[in-house]
């Protein structure tokens, strides 16, 4: 199973130069809505070259025109006389708005998990510790998260905290082994980011993704033998 994230950025200057030099890959990016009012592409890229992009100015011609061939520079103050507020984030997936490092962190961690396959996600789902479990079933989730377990607050009182993780786990493998539609892509990017550091902690320390899940299905086995 593959999940695809796409972010958008919210500011045609500050994310220009990202892309240029590829610490977002262009092929993540879904569009970007600026704030801007020009008449023409042309015309917001002899501006903008000279005032934002001029140290990286072939990168950033290559990287601006493939984005205006694939119609994905939009501008709305344009069409609609409405603009977009950049001041929460330059990047925006689902309801995240995210800097630049955060949103290469997310992709990257995303794409690495969601390369494993189904046994493999699970093997790393069935080692998450209390504290990534703890904040899915009790933090202050967004309504994309907060959806996908509507019930354990409630059950929290009720039954033991490994109980309580068990259906956790079990709530996220099933997530992950079902197709997947917008809303889903939503959840799957705030779950990523609550479960970052976990997985960046572990992903960091092999050369692939693979290599984690074979480590960590041996650590199961021998814990349970």
């Amino acid at each position: 199973m593959k999940r695809k994230m796409l972010v958008t950025g919210t500011s045609i200057a500050c994310c220009i130069p990202p892309l240029a030099q590829g610490i977002i890959p262009l092929e993540a990016v879904e569009k970007i809505v600026g704030e801007t009012a020009f008449e023409s592409p042309q015309t917001l890229w002899d501006q903008y070259s000279v005032m934002y992009w001029k140290d990286i100015m072939p990168q950033a011609r290559k990287t601006f025109f493939l984005l205006v061939e694939a119609g994905k520079i939009e501008q709305p103050s344009v069409s609609d006389g409405t603009a977009r507020d950049s001041a929460a984030g330059i990047w925006k997936l689902g309801s995240l708005y995210l800097d630049t490092k955060e949103a290469r962190d997310l992709l990257s961690i995303s794409s690495d998990f969601l390369s494993l396959s189904a046994s493999e996600r699970d093997t790393i789902l069935e080692n998450l510790t209390g504290e990534e479990l703890e904040e899915l079933v009790s933090g202050e989730l967004p309504p994309e998260v907060a959806g996908i377990f509507p019930d354990f607050a409630i059950l929290a009182k009720v039954i033991s905290s490994d109980e309580l993780y068990s259906m956790v786990i079990n709530r996220l493998k099933h997530l992950y082994q079902s197709s997947v539609e917008d809303d889903a892509a939503h959840s799957h990017a705030h779950i990523m980011r609550i479960l970052m550091p976990f997985l960046k902690d572990r992903m960091s320390k092999r050369s692939n993704p693979q290599r984690l899940a074979t480590k960590l299905t041996e650590q199961h086995a021998q814990g349970e033998s």
